[in-house]
């Protein structure tokens, strides 16, 4: 081969090699491109306008109301206050045939609109009059829990126990 003939090779072959190497940085770029582009259009068609979005806003305003009615429909007999959660707890204590000892408030805690109001109470009772009570009470119109139960026997030939019981009723706090 002469050396005009080497020379023109090694041209070519620099030539091709850049080539080669921009070619490739830009298909990448390129690839790169049209992939944030696939992003964009996804994100141009989940966005909502303003309009769409004060609907929206107003079907959940609509279905919070509904729904804060169907948890108060039922207590609808009894306020919404810890006035109204005593009365329901000596309600069904009065339906089971229990008479409470002591009924103690505890500190009340808020969470959003859903007000959380403990209390302790102390009675007397036979076993399976405990069981309607409690039964009644969890079951009952308002949404209540029993955090904590004691129940003690009074003596060892008596059908009597003493009772003491820890729980919460979930209310929907006047905001």
């Amino acid at each position: 081969m002469s050396q005009k003939k080497k020379y023109q090779f090694f041209i070519s072959a620099v030539a091709l090699l850049f080539l080669y190497i921009v070619a490739t940085g830009v298909f990448d770029r390129w690839a790169e491109v049209f992939q944030l582009y696939d992003v964009l259009t996804v994100k141009e068609k989940s966005v909502l306008n303003p309009d769409a979005l004060a609907e929206k806003k107003m079907n959940l305003l609509a279905e919070r109301k509904s729904l804060g009615l169907m948890l108060t429909k039922g207590a609808a007999q009894y306020d919404q206050s810890g006035t109204g959660v005593f009365e329901y707890l000596n309600t069904n204590a009065k339906d089971a045939g229990i008479r409470f000892e002591s009924l103690t408030p505890i500190e009340a805690q808020t969470n959003g609109q859903i007000k959380e109001i403990g209390f302790k109470l102390q009675f007397v009772a036979e076993y399976h009059r405990v069981g309607v009570f409690l039964n009644s009470m969890e079951k009952g119109v308002m949404m209540s829990c029993v955090k904590r139960i004691d129940l003690t026997s009074r003596a060892a030939t008596s059908p009597l126990l003493q009772v003491s019981v820890e729980g919460v009723v979930n209310i929907l706090s006047s905001k």
